[in-house]
């Protein structure tokens, strides 16, 4: 961890000193929380949560039994 050479950083460099865990403890668990958010399954529920929100939006009369297909195709 090098504290000066903030250029250097991105998103997944430890720049903060956990108290009560080791930096390796950290950073594999930060690892595991960003491969559970940005997994396939997650991905899909956000989007398909997202493009169900905007079509009610634009459309008043938005059938609630419409969905969205893994391609995010309203059907």
């Amino acid at each position: 961890m090098n504290e000066t050479a903030w250029e250097t950083c991105t998103l997944f460099d430890l720049n903060y000193r956990p108290d009560q865990m080791s930096p390796e403890t950290f950073t594999q668990g930060f690892k595991g929380l960003v491969s559970r958010i940005y997994s396939n399954e997650a991905t899909r529920a956000r989007r398909r949560k997202f493009f169900e929100h905007t079509s009610r939006k634009k459309s008043p009369h938005h059938s609630k039994n419409a969905r969205i297909d893994e391609n995010q195709n309203c059907t």
